[in-house]
């Protein structure tokens, strides 16, 4: 069951709207301790709401994810069991995750490639720090700046750079196995709309390697 009082991994499950323009809904991915998440224990189709304040100081986008408490919802308990407490909602520190992102397409000989990349197009906002995956390998570690969509687009430029001294490459299948050992995948849904999430685009993170 979901631990009230304990900080989770969410994604941004929607843009910000709906009967007030300052809600929110969040998937759970997993504790922030790395401990799987059951979807289906949170109710209200695995969703938990969060209210904005206004004074985050982060952009709240679709695919973002956060780190927040969770507490019992005491507004519209039928509709959602379970919110996250407003001033605890954050973006990740660096030393607590690192996310996995592909690029299945894109030629990679050194780490290093990626460095020399001013703008590659994601479909959602990364993490601080991440891994890429690309052909066979995966890369890192990298810490990521990133510019939103503009007007008429949904993609988001991500500009990498070395979040340590030494970068360094494994082979996909040893990551692999891993991952297979030591954690897990989520794939949720998000919407690009107001709307709870109907359609979007899988979101797929291990947090294998992220505490």
């Amino acid at each position: 069951m979901p631990k009230v009082g304990s900080q989770y991994i969410f994604v941004v499950a929607q843009y910000p709207g709906g009967p007030a323009s300052n809600l929110v809904t969040l998937a759970p991915l997993a504790g922030l301790d790395g401990l799987a998440v059951n979807p289906d224990e949170f109710l209200s189709h695995g969703l938990v709401f969060w209210r904005l304040t206004g004074r985050e100081s982060f952009r709240v986008e679709p695919g973002l994810l956060i780190v927040g408490s969770l507490e019992s919802a005491t507004v519209h308990p039928a509709e959602h069991s379970f919110r996250i407490q407003s001033e605890s909602a954050r973006e990740p520190d660096p030393g607590e995750l690192i996310e996995v992102i592909s690029f299945p397409g894109t030629v990679i000989s050194h780490p290093r490639d990626l460095l020399l990349d001013t703008g590659s197009p994601l479909e959602r906002p990364p993490a601080p720090n991440v891994m890429v995956h690309g052909q066979g390998s995966v890369y890192g570690v990298f810490r990521t700046e990133c510019q939103p969509p503009i007007d008429g687009e949904h993609y988001f430029e991500v500009t990498f750079y070395a979040a340590a001294p030494e970068l360094f490459s494994v082979d996909y299948s040893d990551f692999q196995s891993f991952r297979v050992e030591h954690g897990h995948e989520a794939s949720v849904e998000v919407s690009l709309d107001t709307h709870a999430p109907a359609i979007g685009f899988a979101v797929q993170r291990s947090p294998t390697i992220c505490f």
